[in-house]
């Protein structure tokens, strides 16, 4: 990582290099013969689901020319000599041809009804579109812009608008590094840009109120990821009962970097923390128009997510917000966090000005070196975890926590994986957090998993893996789900509805999952799908609290 100075001294470098380099190209370009267009396709996959009356647009994605000698061109999807024929005059599969030099590639998309209802909001109205049974809106914003000023402030109430925004797409991701296309957390079909908070909402409509809700806090180690992952479409959660909700929020130096200016301030280098707050606002204001229960909303995360779902429990500005929550792939017990100002004393941050700073580019604030610990900054936090726990903030709130068999190499560092069988580390870190909920006389039920079930194609469930059977989409970065993967989804995402809807993940049909009690107790789910009670042993839990140096 860099400091801004560093970053701006290559760009100057990088100015005196580039016009030498551009002509060299040039006049190697003009030793070469003619080369033709052999056949194009687009770099990644196309959007694949339009509204009707929309314009098939994909300025997103970029367009890769193969040349007749072997090479590689890469153009904008909308750039000048690409034409696209499409329909989207009427809902249903539809093909799409694009042309480009004489050659033609094609993809497949849906077109969907339109929703002729508009619906009030925080703002202004807001009309989605609908897929069958499920309705939808994407891109509804419960913030204003972070941009400029508003860089490094907590999030700012949305502003109104005039008329009924369009929300049949997602909103803008948070400004990040380029990703690879087979990884679960790479955005699709978006923007990048600092105008990121939106939320999107799938729901079965508000001919049935009072349905549960869940809000989901996306991963990628807060520094990639948004709410447009097509793991997190919420369609087939939404026709299990509940109001899906997913959310986007600041990333990498958007969302922790704190200067000594920054410091004193509340809520300083908390910034992605307070987004999803301001989420949760948002939602205890508005969900009701969408058949959800605002007394009622689980807040569920995974990695970095599932971390910040953690932090926010020790939060008390959080506290009548969340009803329930699940932690998928880690969280932050045993974090001892640091206050802003200790932080911005060990980054030496204090040469520059908060003005230089707001005035810096994106790309330069992507690559800055930045906290993924919380801050304990006497608003968001007052108190280390356990000391938050013990004194009984969310006290009523019921937790369920899960860990993967790939957590091992992503959540756990050489010296805990060395004190004690790594899994058992992982499971025994989240019973820790169990416990220190009991000792602060909480009256939430906590529920552990071990999950270790393979999809078809995986040697192991690697970490985040688990997240499309508890969210029922045949997604994966490997083979296509096979009957035992489908049957498997369908037992997953029931624990999570019903723990939703109750606290209880139990129902009709499904194995026992008893809580996490004294008796350290986990559900383990198996390489084949095989869900059974485990414990750890009194020692197991002694060695591991004692590396998280609790009494």
């Amino acid at each position: 990582m860099h400091s801004i100075k560093e970053l701006l001294k290559k760009l100057e470098l990088t100015f005196l290099v580039l016009p030498l380099m551009l002509g060299l190209c040039v006049l190697f370009a003009g030793c070469q013969e003619d080369v033709a267009i052999q056949s194009i396709k687009f770099e990644a996959k196309p959007r694949d689901s339009y509204v009707v009356g929309d314009t098939v647009d994909e300025s997103w994605n970029r367009i890769r020319i193969r040349m007749s000698d072997g090479s590689f061109n890469y153009i904008p999807g909308n750039a000048e000599g690409v034409q696209i024929e499409a329909d989207t005059a009427t809902p249903g599969l539809k093909n799409a041809t694009v042309s480009y030099g004489g050659k033609t590639t094609t993809f497949s998309y849906t077109v969907f009804e339109r929703l002729l209802e508009t619906v009030m909001v925080t703002g202004g109205a807001i009309q989605g579109y609908r897929d069958g049974e499920v309705e939808i809106y994407k891109g509804i914003p419960y913030a204003a812009d972070t941009a400029g000023e508003n860089r490094w402030k907590p999030p700012q109430d949305v502003p109104s608008w005039e008329g009924v925004l369009d929300c049949t797409t997602y909103g803008d991701s948070c400004i990040q590094m380029e990703q690879p296309e087979n990884d679960y957390n790479t955005p699709k079909y978006v923007g990048m840009s600092e105008n990121c908070l939106s939320l999107n909402i799938w729901t079965t409509g508000t001919e049935t109120e009072g349905k549960p809700v869940i809000v989901f806090v996306h991963g990628g180690g807060a520094i990639k990821g948004g709410s447009s992952i097509p793991v997190l479409d919420g369609t087939n959660m939404a026709k299990k009962g509940v109001v899906f909700v997913t959310v986007n929020y600041r990333l990498s130096g958007f969302s922790s970097l704190v200067s000594e200016e920054l410091a004193g301030i509340p809520g300083a280098g908390n910034y992605r923390y307070l987004d999803v707050i301001k989420a949760l606002q948002w939602v205890q204001e508005n969900i009701d128009s969408f058949g959800g229960d605002a007394g009622n909303v689980t807040l569920c995360g995974q990695s970095a997510g599932s971390s910040l779902v953690s932090v926010l429990l020790a939060s008390p500005i959080s506290e009548g917000l969340i009803t329930r929550a699940v932690m998928f792939s880690a969280s932050a017990i045993g974090t001892d966090f640091l206050t802003p100002q200790e932080y911005a004393v060990s980054h030496n941050l204090s040469e520059m000005t908060l003005d230089q700073l707001r005035k810096a580019t994106a790309e330069e604030i992507t690559r800055l070196e930045t906290s993924k610990k919380a801050m304990l900054d006497g608003y968001l936090l007052t108190d280390q975890m356990e000391n938050a726990f013990a004194k009984g903030v969310n006290s009523s709130v019921d937790v369920m926590m899960c860990i993967v068999t790939g957590d091992v190499g992503v959540l756990m560092g050489k010296e805990e994986q060395q004190l004690l069988e790594p899994l058992q580390m992982l499971v025994g870190q989240q019973e820790l957090m169990a416990q220190y909920r009991h000792a602060g006389g909480s009256t939430g039920t906590n529920y552990v998993c071990l999950f270790e079930y393979a999809m078809n194609g995986a040697k192991i469930c690697e970490h985040t893996d688990d997240l499309p059977f508890w969210l029922s989409n045949p997604v994966s970065i490997y083979n296509e789900w096979d009957a035992d993967d489908h049957a498997f989804a369908q037992i997953a995402s029931s624990y999570l509805v019903n723990f939703a809807t109750s606290g209880d993940p139990n129902g009709e049909g499904l194995p026992l999952w008893s809580p996490a009690m004294d008796d350290y107790g986990y559900l383990h789910i198996g390489q084949d799908g095989q869900c059974v009670m485990e414990q750890l042993t009194q020692t197991e839990m002694e060695r591991v609290a004692h590396f998280y140096k609790v009494d």
